[in-house]
């Protein structure tokens, strides 16, 4: 999608750093409960299409860079059921294996209970997501596909 955004990524670019440094900052000054304190494994479900499948075909046993802001979540689940009907597109199911070592500045937000209680219909949609969020430039090496 960020490839396809154009001209407007520049508008982008300027809400991004400082909302990404608020939240950094944020979890910086609030460890508990918003911080990777201990050892995670996190999942996600994504579809692709088979050249950006690929990437992660030949990148296996390296390091690689999520850029942008990565959704997971902590509740290990079957792949998602798309409407999509395109045979270009994979799917991929992620497993990410997060271990913890003292001094670490976290590399996201854990979502999961700390929505708070709302009436908005969004968030009651939602609540049970049990979401955390990657920060940007998060490295990963791939063990396996």
């Amino acid at each position: 999608m960020m490839r396809n955004a154009g001209k407007d990524l520049l508008s982008l670019v300027y809400y991004m750093g400082p909302f990404l440094y608020g939240l950094n900052k944020y979890v910086k000054e609030n460890p508990i409960p918003f911080s990777f304190t201990k050892n995670l494994t996190l999942y996600r479900n994504i579809q692709l299409p088979r050249l950006d499948f690929y990437s992660y075909i030949i990148n296996l046993n390296h390091i690689i860079c999520f850029t942008s802001l990565t959704s997971t979540t902590t509740i290990q689940k079957k792949f998602f059921n798309n409407r999509i009907n395109n045979s270009n597109l994979i799917k991929l199911y992620m497993i990410i294996e997060y271990k913890h070592q003292s001094g670490n500045i976290s590399p996201g937000i854990i979502i999961e209970n700390n929505k708070g209680i709302e009436s908005n219909e969004f968030l009651s949609k939602y609540k049970n997501e049990r979401e955390v969020i990657l920060f940007p430039f998060t490295f990963f090496k791939i063990k396996k596909i």
